[in-house]
This record gives C-alpha cells, sequence and structure tokens, in this order.
C-alpha cells in the first residue's frame, strides 16, 4: 500500500478460486485493485457484464465493482506515466 501497488484480480478461467481471497486481503491492507482477463485467446477477453459478475463474485459490492473496472485503470495508467487514453 506505501508504495502504491495495485493487486492484480485475473478473470481467466482457472484463476477464480482464489479471487474472493485476494480480494478479501487487498481490502484488509487498503490497497487498490485492477481487474484483467489474463487472456491467450480472444474467448478471454472481457464484457463489462461478465468482469462485474466476476467483481462481485469476488466479494465486492457494486460501488466497488464500478470503481474497480472504471477508475482504478485510469489511475493505473497515470501511474505508469500514460496520461492519454
Amino acid at each position: 500500500v506505501r508504495s502504491g501497488l495495485f493487486i492484480e484480480g485475473a478473470a481467466r478461467r482457472g484463476h477464480g478460486t482464489a479471487k474472493g481471497h485476494v480480494v478479501k486481503t487487498a481490502k484488509a491492507a487498503g490497497a487498490r485493485m485492477v481487474l484483467d482477463s489474463d487472456a491467450h485467446e480472444p474467448g478471454d477477453l472481457l464484457t463489462r457484464e461478465f468482469a462485474m459478475s466476476v467483481a462481485q463474485g469476488s466479494g465486492m459490492d457494486q460501488e466497488e465493482a464500478i470503481s474497480l473496472l472504471d477508475a482504478a485503470p485510469l489511475e493505473l495508467l497515470k501511474k505508469v506515466g500514460i496520461q492519454r487514453y
């Protein structure tokens, strides 16, 4: 948290069993999270609806899930010096 790291939650098949633990641990530590597809093929890409389902199924309420999908990626891009998106 002090270093501003973002914790990654991957929504790819086979990664589902640990997401609830990752979200719970990140929340307890006050860490920011991002959700990605960890896509290895086109079928792994996320729709907004599926991403919300993954976030909420991992223990996030709707407000946290929206922040995860909308605000967190922009904050991460800004942190790594990408201002135009």
